[in-house]
């Protein structure tokens, strides 16, 4: 390809300064390699707009997104919202929710809300949840290795890394 590396990670919900990086990079994906590392959603205003320009990217541009905690949290919740409903409340994502679902009643112990909230997303925004079960952990390129948060290198091998 002959082309740059371009790696981004902890996007967090800030999709107009995600844009204005994607402008001054100047990415082609023709020629560049383009590895998103993980943290797409909570905290930042517009975690909706960052989650679809990452699946587009993705799909049609030739982008290599991978899974960062927060996206982990995410799913964990989506998987169980009673359990999961405590790392969303300390880690920004209400804001993802607002984002995503738009204004919501916030009461946060009650356990039926939290599950409609879900409910909610996967009626609206199913195909994102099913894109970021897709995300691998790590990448490889060229002698290089992608990863969100680093990897164990006292292991035997650190593709084990939890």
């Amino acid at each position: 390809m002959g082309g740059r590396i371009l790696a981004i990670s902890d996007i967090h919900g800030c999709f107009d300064e995600f844009r204005l990086l994607m402008l001054k990079t100047g990415y082609q994906p023709e020629r560049d390699r383009l590895y998103l590392i993980g943290d797409y959603m909570d905290r930042g205003p517009n975690s909706k707009e960052v989650m679809y320009a990452v699946k587009d990217l993705v799909e049609n541009h030739g982008a290599i997104a991978l899974r960062g905690n927060h996206d982990q949290f995410f799913l964990d919740w989506i998987d169980d919202p009673i359990e999961g409903m405590y790392r969303m409340t300390i880690n920004g994502g209400l804001d993802t929710l607002v984002s995503f679902l738009g204004e919501i009643d916030i009461n946060l112990k009650d356990e039926h809300t939290w599950k409609k909230w879900r409910d909610q997303f996967m009626e609206q925004h199913g195909e994102i949840v099913n894109f970021m079960r897709k995300l691998r952990f790590y990448a490889e390129e060229d002698g290089y290795i992608f990863v969100h948060a680093g990897i164990d290198p006292d292991l035997d091998d650190w593709k084990d890394t939890s």
